[in-house]
């Protein structure tokens, strides 16, 4: 194993000095090289040239807005990707179950259990890492996302995050003063500034096609978001499709703020605004430009934009006996209570608000060493 890791560089200055000397113990003569990031996107070209050098694994170190750079730099080759996450939800490594202690995570690494799960690609995004002044538009391209994605409400709600989060001193102080409660904040100031803005999008999926007034639309790989958001309980990133999410402008600011707390609660099914289906590729068209969200960042898009899934497109180094939320698991905790607007965890051994254990069977965990 010939291992790149790439760090997050303001995760670095947040009080994790210690970490490269704990990753170089852990991982020994594996570790190869290891780099920090300086601006946005720079993780994916780090990432594109550590392909092209042979790596065969390469390990993110941060939030789930890193990891995404990570696979955009990956993303076609068989290089695996481990995690080590210091984010704010780091939804990927808590649906995977890898632990969110530095050290736990390093070991998860050095194990090398691999697990394939499905990448969303949308097609049409505008080119990325952002571009320099200078250079010239070029022409689109695809941008890949392994959580969840989305457009209209969602894009706003990862937009004051992300604002708040940009100002040093004061994002890092709310971040440790609410952690992901961060997200509900937003979600409701997000709701009051926009409530009256229409949305209209025309969705093409299996050769129907709707034009509706959407106030948001998800597409989820897996069941939470946020953290503690239990928007998709049936979604899975290992079944070959993805959840599709509708939910519909009502014109009344306080209706909608109810249907948002339903459908973040994981409870929507009832609700006549809100429409739900699986899916494998979906097509989305608006009159303007498209602002997408996928995995907690938000990129521009032309005004026609494709989502399909591509199927066990990414291994992910993940725990060897490790628990996950399975959707039957998620869909009996949805209709027995409001489990969505409470904290669920499911890192190693610890399991809080009904998220089960599942060990998976031998044959699902295959281990680098072995083939070695």
């Amino acid at each position: 194993m010939t291992i790149k890791v790439i760090m997050n560089g303001n995760a670095i200055a947040r009080g994790n000095r210690n970490l490269e000397r704990l990753m170089r113990q852990k991982f020994c003569g594996s570790l190869t090289d290891l780099e920090r990031t300086a601006f946005p996107g720079h993780a994916t070209e780090i990432a594109r040239q550590a392909v092209r050098d042979g790596f065969d694994t390469i390990v993110a170190v941060g939030g789930d807005g890193t990891v995404n750079e990570v696979l955009n730099g990956i993303a076609g080759s068989d290089v695996a990707l481990g995690i080590i996450p210091l984010g704010t939800a780091n939804d990927l490594a808590m649906c995977l179950g890898i632990p969110t202690g530095c050290e736990l995570a390093c070991d998860v690494i050095r194990d090398g259990c691999l697990r394939p799960i499905d990448v969303i690609k949308c097609s049409d995004a505008l080119p990325f890492p952002p571009m320099r002044r200078g250079e010239q538009t070029g022409k689109a391209t695809q941008r890949y996302f392994v959580t969840t994605g989305g457009i209209g409400l969602p894009c706003e709600i990862a937009g004051i995050v992300n604002r708040i989060k940009s100002r040093k001193s004061l994002g890092g102080r709310f971040g440790l003063v609410f952690s992901h409660n961060l997200y509900v904040a937003a979600a409701f100031l997000a709701i009051a500034r926009k409530w009256k803005h229409r949305n209209l999008l025309t969705i093409r999926n299996n050769g129907n096609s709707t034009t509706v007034d959407a106030q948001s639309v998800l597409i989820s790989n897996q069941p939470l978001l946020g953290r503690r958001f239990l928007i998709s309980p049936c979604a899975r990133n290992d079944d070959g499709r993805f959840d599709v999410t509708v939910i519909r402008n009502t014109k009344a600011w306080l209706r909608d703020l109810l249907v948002v707390l339903k459908v973040l609660s994981g409870t929507p099914d009832s609700i006549a605004s809100v429409d739900r289906w699986k899916a494998r590729e979906l097509t989305v068209e608006a009159d303007t430009p498209i602002a997408f969200l996928g995995d907690g960042e938000v990129f521009q898009v032309g005004s026609k934009v494709r989502i399909e899934i591509l199927p066990h497109a990414l291994n992910v180094i993940v725990p060897r006996s490790h628990t996950m939320c399975r959707s039957r698991d998620l869909s009996a905790l949805a209709e027995s209570g409001n489990p969505g607007l409470f904290p669920l965890y499911a890192s190693r051994g610890e399991h809080k608000g009904g998220c089960l254990s599942v060990s998976l069977p031998p044959k699902a965990c295959h281990s680098r060493r072995e083939s070695e």
